[in-house]
């Protein structure tokens, strides 16, 4: 049975998508390869980004919510949607897209934001971590991963092992940045 979670998270997580209309007449809900109507005259002649401003999050969760629980209930080729989104929307959760509580935080004026006690204890995240961030493809979200510190300890101990050297001279530092380069290019290279 689809919740309202699942479309909630579904929808933050780019597997739920607003997508302007094959019919070219508003804005409709896309969940793996269905979509359908949704939100009625709100949704109608707008483009997603046009809807998503006039609906708050909350709301389209809501619209989409409440047509998938019709589809349910009309039966026939509606309820085959509402499998089929329902087959995705379980899918993705089982590959492990949502692996725990959903926490939203504002974002301050410097750019910040705060991650959850919760998370931090259960990744054994401390202050000074190094953790990278990489935007998801196709997706409106972040992912932020933490670095092991024998990986981020490696690189630091390899790029530092010109540092203190005897005959410490120009042509070191130039080597120094020089694998500094490298590794950001390897790192660039393994994101994408």
């Amino acid at each position: 049975m689809i919740t309202q979670r699942m479309i909630l998270e579904g929808y933050r997580n780019g597997i739920v998508r607003l997508i302007d209309s094959p019919n070219r007449d508003g804005t409709v809900c896309q969940i793996g390869d269905e979509w359908f109507y949704f939100g009625g005259e709100a949704a109608e002649g707008v483009t997603p980004e046009e809807y998503k401003k006039a609906v708050p999050e909350d709301g389209i969760v809501d619209e989409i919510y409440f047509v998938l629980k019709d589809f349910l209930s009309s039966g026939g080729e509606f309820l085959e949607s509402y499998e089929k989104c329902e087959k995705v929307l379980t899918e993705k959760k089982n590959l492990g897209f949502y692996s725990g509580p959903v926490i939203t935080r504002r974002i301050d004026d410097l750019g910040r934001i705060v991650v959850p006690r919760e998370f931090r204890k259960a990744l054994r995240i401390r202050e000074g971590d190094l953790m990278e961030l990489t935007v998801v493809k196709g997706s409106p979200s972040i992912l932020i991963t933490k670095i092991a510190e024998d990986e981020a300890s490696e690189l630091e101990m390899f790029v530092r092992e010109f540092e203190g050297v005897p005959g410490h001279s120009v042509e070191t530092e130039r080597a120094k940045e020089q694998m500094l380069e490298i590794i950001r290019k390897y790192k660039e290279a393994c994101n994408d």
